[in-house]
């Protein structure tokens, strides 16, 4: 890894300021922008690697990588900077990124299209549940879907404003609860290779975390060796405290990933449907507690 770190830090240094937007400037606005920048470029040159991308794309994939999240850099500090959860017009704010960094880079030819179109869609994911366009699969382009791996390994290693870094084990977890999910299989699996990590010959269909093991064909949930015996929707809000959990959730995000619709102004079916949930996790060490302003958080006893 030494070396694909070398090899970015040399290309920033050999980038012609006169017609490249100096990656320093992205610096001067966020060093938390500019390292994480700096840390997606690694993953992303190394997953490229194994891939077997030519010399060029590797390094235009380096390029996209350096430059993917410069559209963070008009958003307000306040919001960037925020250690409690975002309300959803914040959030909506911080979606405008993509968007943003492309229209930064569109009017100067030395970007080729991989590398706008690379940052426009690297927030989409596998499933279309993404944004901004709600592309799927191989609708979405290559380089934005290697940056998606690498852009949230690299964030969930990090310290955050609003919550600390995650092991690198629990990290490699959620990217393998993924596969084929939030991330293209054949890339998540590159990336697990490049850790060593025993990659499964299909899309997993048992999913390990912590003492949980997740039956993705059933959609069944067990904790330790007892089924919890859940519905789909209390299925489906457990899976999503999972891959946020010590996070604050909005109400309304829960019922939409959960329902798969928005919610109106009756919460009665989330706060049953968590009611439940809390009742049949009795005893497992987490808790699912609400933060008025702020959402529900999956959190440890």
């Amino acid at each position: 890894m030494k070396a694909t770190t070398d090899y970015i830090h040399s290309v920033i240094t050999s980038l012609d300021a006169e017609r490249f937007i100096p990656v320093t400037d992205i610096k001067r606005k966020s060093d938390h922008i500019y390292q994480h920048s700096i840390e997606v470029s690694g993953i992303a040159m190394a997953i490229g690697y194994e891939l077997k991308l030519n010399a060029t794309q590797l390094e235009q994939l380096a390029l996209c990588a350096l430059y993917h999240d410069i559209g963070m850099t008009t958003v307000s500090p306040e919001i960037v900077n925020k250690n409690t959860l975002l309300h959803r017009d914040e959030f909506d704010q911080i979606k405008t990124h993509p968007i943003v960094g492309e229209e930064l880079l569109q009017n100067n030819p030395v970007y080729s299209n991989d590398i706008r179109l690379g940052i426009f869609h690297h927030h989409e994911r596998y499933d279309g549940f993404g944004y901004p366009h709600g592309l799927r699969s191989e609708e979405i382009p290559l380089f934005s879907r290697i940056l998606a791996v690498a852009d949230v390994y690299a964030a969930l290693v990090a310290n955050r404003p609003h919550r600390k870094a995650v092991s690198r084990t629990t990290a490699i977890e959620y990217i393998t609860l993924e596969m084929g999910r939030g991330f293209d299989a054949e890339i998540a699996k590159t990336f697990l290779a490049i850790h060593n990590v025993n990659v499964p010959p299909c899309l997993p269909e048992v999913v390990k975390w912590n003492l949980f093991t997740i039956n993705m064909l059933n959609s069944s949930v067990y904790y330790n060796k007892t089924n919890l015996m859940l519905t789909k929707h209390e299925y489906a809000l457990l899976v999503l405290f999972i891959k946020n959990f010590e996070n604050h959730i909005p109400a309304h995000l829960l019922y939409e990933k959960a329902w798969n619709a928005p919610m109106d102004s009756n919460t009665t079916s989330l706060r049953g449907a968590i009611k439940r949930l809390r009742a049949k996790m009795d005893g497992c060490g987490w808790l699912i507690n609400y933060v008025r302003g702020e959402g529900y958080i999956f959190e440890r006893e």
